[in-house]
C-alpha cells in the first residue's frame, strides 16, 4: 500500500494502519486533519477505493468484528450465492472450523456439517486408507486429500475442506516440526492442497490454521472453482 501507510504522511490526508491477528490483516483508515466530518468521510472513502483497487479480492469484509468470523461469513455468503455447499473434516483444529462457520445466522444454507477425526481410527472409519496412514503418517498431503475426499463422499457436499497437522507443544519431529499443517480441498471441480509451516503456541497455530483454511476455499471460489 506504499504511501498510504507512511507515518509521515501529511495530516491533510487519511492514514492507513494495519493490524495482524490470527492470520488476518485488518486495515483502519484514519483522518485527523482539518475540515468537518463530511469532508473527512469523503477523504476516507477515496482512500478506501484506492486500497480496494490495490488489494482486490484479498478484501473480504468491511466493518467491526473478529476477522475470522467475518471471513467465514463472507465464505458462507459466496457459497449460498452460487448454490454450493461445504463440509469439513478436522483433526488438529478439533472443531474450530465448524464452530466459526456456524457463528453467524443462515450458515445451514451452505454448511452441511462435518467430522472431527482426531484419532487415526476415526480417519479410517471415515474412509482414509490404513495403508496411507502407515506409509505417510496422519500429517501428510496424502491423508489430508483422502480426508477431504471421504468427507465429500459421505456428505454429498460440493466442497469438503480437511485439516490435519501438529499443533504442539509435543508430537513434532525433524521432518514434521510442530506447526506443520496440511490443508486439502476436494470439490466437484477439482482439488487443492496447501502445506503450512506455522510458528507459535498451540492456540495460535490452531487459530491461524482455521483462518488459512477459510482463505484457501475463498481463493478457490475467486478463481472459479465454485462455478457450476
Amino acid at each position: 500500500l506504499g504511501e498510504l501507510t507512511r507515518r509521515d504522511r501529511p495530516v491533510t490526508l487519511p492514514l492507513v494502519g494495519i493490524t495482524a491477528s490470527g492470520g488476518i490483516l485488518t486495515l483502519r483508515i484514519r483522518y485527523c486533519g482539518p475540515g468537518d466530518a463530511a469532508a473527512a468521510a469523503h477523504l476516507i472513502e477515496q482512500v478506501e477505493v484506492e486500497v480496494r483497487s490495490v488489494l482486490g479480492d484479498h478484501c473480504f469484509a468491511r466493518g467491526e468484528g473478529p476477522g475470522a468470523e467475518l471471513l467465514a461469513a463472507d465464505l458462507i455468503r459466496r457459497l449460498k450465492a452460487t448454490g454450493q455447499t461445504l463440509a469439513v473434516v478436522e483433526s488438529c483444529t478439533g472443531g474450530m472450523l465448524g464452530e466459526i462457520l456456524t457463528a453467524g445466522p443462515g450458515a445451514s444454507a451452505a454448511f452441511v456439517g462435518g467430522f472431527i477425526t482426531y484419532a487415526n481410527q476415526q480417519k479410517i472409519a471415515l474412509g482414509v486408507r490404513a495403508e496411507s496412514l502407515a506409509a505417510h503418517g496422519a500429517v501428510s498431503p496424502v491423508v489430508a486429500a483422502e480426508m477431504a475426499r471421504a468427507g465429500r463422499e459421505r456428505t454429498g457436499a460440493s466442497h469438503c475442506l480437511a485439516i490435519t497437522g501438529i499443533a504442539g507443544p509435543d508430537g513434532g519431529s525433524a521432518a514434521k516440526p510442530v506447526g506443520t499443517v496440511h490443508l486439502a480441498l476436494d470439490a466437484e471441480a477439482g482439488s487443492r492442497h496447501e502445506r503450512l509451516t506455522l510458528v507459535g503456541d498451540r492456540a495460535m497455530i490452531r487459530r491461524w490454521t482455521t483462518s488459512a483454511a477459510l482463505g484457501m476455499v475463498r481463493a478457490w471460489l475467486n478463481e472459479g472453482g465454485g462455478a457450476k
